[in-house]
């Protein structure tokens, strides 16, 4: 059970220790860049981090769950775990890393980036993975 959990979610979860791990550097080892609207770089990067979780996510459980019903919840599960762990990140930068501090502004990307991840699966799957099979 565990063993084939993991042949599918791998991806998922070594990406969520690179989000993890990258999120608990000190924020000074990174450039800081600022357009002239107000709008960070690092908005940016959270996008990107939580639509290819996102993504992940949804690939993992439509693969494991390829001919049961639980494939259509993929896009729900996906979402309410990259959700959830965009906000279990921030608490650990708020409580738990040093020199960092948790925003509400990231926990924002991070869901936004989070249902990105659901349009690039449309995108690269299209609707038929997840359709009913006659």
């Amino acid at each position: 059970m565990i063993k084939t959990f993991f042949k599918y979610y791998i991806n998922a979860i070594a990406w969520g220790a690179v989000i993890l791990l990258l999120c608990a550097l000190q924020g000074d080892q990174f450039p800081s860049f600022r357009w002239d609207f107000s709008f960070s770089f690092d908005k940016l990067i959270h996008f990107f981090f939580y639509a290819v979780l996102s993504l992940l996510l949804i690939v993992a459980r439509v693969k494991q769950h390829r001919s049961s019903p639980r494939r259509f919840s993929a896009i729900r599960v996906a979402l309410l775990v990259s959700i959830l762990y965009g906000i279990l990140v921030e608490a650990l930068q708020a409580l738990v890393f040093f020199q960092r501090s948790a925003d509400w502004n990231d926990v924002f990307a991070n869901t936004i980036g989070s249902f990105i991840g659901v349009v690039l699966f449309y995108l690269i799957y299209g609707n038929s993975s997840l359709k009913k099979k006659e």
